[in-house]
C-alpha cells in the first residue's frame, strides 16, 4: 500500500487505518495533519507488517521540524514481523528512530534533508548507536550524510557488526572505523558536499584488509578521478576483487568532476585497458556483471570496451568467469549527438548475437520523436528519455 499527497488524501488515510491488521508492505508520505491522524489512533495492530517506508515532509517556510510524536514509531513495536524500515523527509528528526523495534530489523535506511548544512557529530553517533542496537541488521545505509571530518570523531574506534552484508556510505574516510566480516555488497556514493578524496584507496585497503570479507558487489557513484589515480583504483580491484561478481560505476552529471575535460576518459581508458585478461595478471576473475554510466564527453572508453568483453566472453579461461551481462550508458543532459564507430558497433552487435546480455544506451533530457524505441526514466532532476544504441 502506498499513499502520498493528493486531494483528500488525509481522508483516505483515515479510511485506511482500520485496515492496518492487513498491512504488509506500506509506504506513507506524512505531513503535519497526517502525523496528527496517525498519532491519534496509535497503537495500531500490525500483525503481518513486514516493510514500511515513512516520509515526513512539510511544505512551509517554517524551518522547524514537524514534531513526530515518539508514540508514532512506538506503534511499530506492535509489528512482530517487521524487518525492513526506511524513514526520512525534510520534517523528520532521526533521533526518534531509537523508538523502533531495533532488535528485529534486518534493513534500516535513515534519510534526512539538511540542505547545505552538514549534520553534526551527534547525528553520526546516533547512526553508530542504531547500528550497534540492531544485531540482526544485514543492510544499512549511511550515504545520505556529509560527514566532514567524521573520521576524526571516530578515531581510535573500530565498530564491529557481524551480520551486516550490505553497506552504503558517502565518505570512505569513515571506513577504517568499521569491521564487517560478513559484508558482500559495498556501495560508495559521495554526498554532493563530501566528494570522496585522495585517501579513498588507502581507506578501502585498511577496511577490506581488516574485515577479510568476500565482496560480491562493488559500486562507485561519481568517483573523483581528479584525486584518485588509476594505480590506486586498480590496486583496489587487484587486491580485493577476487570474489567480486558485479562492478557498477555511475556518473550522473550532478558533481563537478563530471564536467567536460574532467579527465574521466583517460582515467577509465587506462583502467579498462589494464583489466583486459592477460596471462600475467587476472583481475576480477569472478566478474559476471558490469554496469557503467558516463557523461557524453567521456565516452571514449567504449571504443576499448570490446577488448575487455572479448577477453571475458570469447576466450574465457578456466580461472576467469565468463561475462554474463554488460551495460554501458551515456548520460547526456544537453542533447549532444552520441557516436559509436561502425567497427565498435559491429563488435557489440556480434557479442549480442552470440548470447551476451548487452545494453548500450544514451539518456537525454530531449525527446527524439523519430526514434520509437525509448524508455522514460528519472534523471537530471526530472524525466529523461533513454534510447538503445545497440
Amino acid at each position: 500500500m502506498a499513499v502520498g499527497f493528493d486531494h483528500g488524501w488525509n481522508e483516505m488515510l483515515t479510511a485506511l487505518i482500520p485496515t492496518s491488521p492487513r498491512w504488509r508492505n506500506v509506504a506513507l508520505v506524512l505531513n503535519s495533519k497526517a502525523i496528527e491522524i496517525m498519532a491519534g489512533v496509535c497503537p495500531l495492530a500490525l500483525p503481518v507488517l513486514e516493510k514500511i517506508d515513512l516520509m515526513f515532509t512539510q511544505f512551509t517556510s517554517d524551518p522547524r521540524l514537524v514534531a513526530v510524536p515518539p508514540g508514532l514509531l512506538d506503534m511499530l513495536c506492535h509489528a512482530p514481523k517487521l524487518v525492513d524500515v526506511a524513514l526520512g523527509g525534510n520534517a523528520f528528526d532521526p533521533v526518534t528512530s531509537m523508538h523502533l523495534p531495533l532488535a528485529q530489523l534486518t534493513r534500516l535506511a535513515i534519510e534526512t534533508d539538511y540542505g547545505d548544512d552538514a549534520p553534526d557529530f551527534p547525528q553520526l553517533q546516533l547512526d553508530i548507536n542504531l547500528l550497534q542496537a540492531c544485531p540482526s541488521l544485514t543492510s544499512f545505509d549511511m550515504s545520505y550524510y556529509n560527514w566532514t571530518d567524521g573520521h576524526t570523531f571516530l578515531a581510535e574506534q573500530v565498530i564491529t557488526h557481524n551480520a551486516l552484508s550490505s553497506f552504503k556510505i558517502s565518505d570512505t574516510a569513515l571506513l577504517p572505523s568499521f569491521n564487517f566480516p560478513s559484508l558482500i555488497n559495498l556501495s560508495i556514493k559521495p554526498h554532493e558536499y563530501a566528494i570522496t578524496g585522495p585517501s579513498m584507496a588507502q581507506d578501502l585497503h585498511v577496511f577490506l584488509g581488516r574485515t577479510q570479507c568476500k565482496l560480491q558487489t562493488l559500486s562507485f557513484k561519481n568517483l573523483d578521478c581528479a584525486t584518485t589515480t588509476t594505480n590506486d583504483f586498480y590496486s583496489i580491484l587487484r587486491d580485493f576483487g577476487k570474489t567480486i561478481t558485479e562492478l557498477c560505476i555511475d556518473y550522473d552529471g550532478s558533481y563537478s568532476q563530471s564536467e567536460p575535460n574532467s579527465g574521466l576518459t583517460p582515467f577509465w581508458s587506462e583502467v579498462f585497458g589494464r583489466l583486459v585478461v592477460d596471462p600475467a595478471a587476472v583481475v576480477l576473475p569472478a566478474l559476471e556483471n558490469f554496469t557503467m554510466t558516463l557523461m557524453w564527453q567521456d565516452i571514449a572508453p567504449w571504443e576499448i570496451m570490446p577488448d575487455f568483453i572479448e577477453s571475458r566472453w570469447v576466450l574465457p579461461r578456466a580461472d576467469v568467469a565468463r561475462l554474463k551481462k554488460f551495460v554501458f550508458g551515456v548520460a547526456d543532459s544537453q542533447g549532444h549527438f552520441v557516436y559509436i564507430s561502425p567497427q565498435c558497433r559491429e563488435r557489440y552487435e556480434r557479442f549480442k548475437e552470440e548470447g551476451l546480455d548487452i545494453e548500450i544506451w544514451t539518456r537525454t533530457r530531449f525527446p527524439r520523436p523519430k526514434e520509437p524505441k525509448k524508455t522514460v526514466v528519472s534523471a537530471f532532476g526530472g524525466d529523461a528519455w533513454q534510447y538503445p544504441l545497440v
